[in-house]
């Protein structure tokens, strides 16, 4: 008997508390969104719990001060009163995953509770070596979270596409699945500047540190 392989896998080294929070950092145009989720794990101090793997990723195991570490990593902490999840790759999605990785975080994100979820993603823009002070736009399909971010200062993104890996999720949330906040950093879409995404990313989702509390070190 043939036994098939699940396209997408979670493994936990603890469980996560309901109604917290999902930030997704994948990369994409200028590596925002890896770029932006290493620099909260770093800031807001989170603790590794977890981590996400599938035969198609690319076989690969980074190491950090000698401790080796899967690709696709999951870290959690406390916001204030908030949860705060953050998934972390280091490596790209393939194609003919993409789909199949939504559908899996969509159903993570319902299984565990999470209330909120925010995408974190680079747009291409013209002129990008003239630009001094990258701008922040969001998109949801959800006009409570597009609200919920112009009250933090950045504003909706009227004219344009996603493509990638975030396309699927604002699909899913257009076929009424999960919906989502994406906040897309604008940022040289193949020539990234850390300091720039460092310094827009941070202002959107913090309103205070996070302090860590019934966390354990992996």
């Amino acid at each position: 008997m043939i036994v098939m392989e699940k396209p997408w896998n979670s493994f936990l080294y603890e469980e996560i508390p309901e109604g917290g929070i999902l930030v997704i950092g994948i990369p994409d145009v200028g590596l925002v969104g890896p770029i932006s989720t290493s620099h909260l794990v770093k800031m807001w101090k989170l603790q590794s719990v977890g981590y996400f793997d599938s035969p198609d990723l690319p076989p690969v195991i980074l190491f950090h001060d000698a401790t080796p570490l899967m690709p696709m990593r999951l870290y959690g902490g406390y916001k204030g009163n908030d949860y705060v999840l953050v998934l972390h790759s280091d490596v790209a999605i393939p194609p003919q995953s993409i789909h199949s990785l939504a559908s899996f975080v969509v159903n993570f994100s319902l299984e565990k509770k999470l209330r909120r979820v925010f995408l974190l993603g680079g747009i291409a823009v013209q002129e990008r070596l003239n630009i001094e002070t990258p701008k922040t736009y969001a998109v949801s399909v959800d006009r409570n979270l597009l609200l919920y971010a112009q009250e933090r200062g950045v504003e909706p993104l009227r004219e344009g596409f996603i493509g990638g890996a975030y396309a699927p999720d604002t699909e899913g949330g257009l076929q009424g699945e999960d919906p989502r906040a994406s906040p897309a950093l604008r940022v040289l879409p193949q020539l990234p500047r850390p300091g720039r995404v460092r310094l827009h990313t941070p202002g959107f989702l913090e309103d205070h540190r996070v302090q860590r509390r019934h966390t354990t070190t992996a």
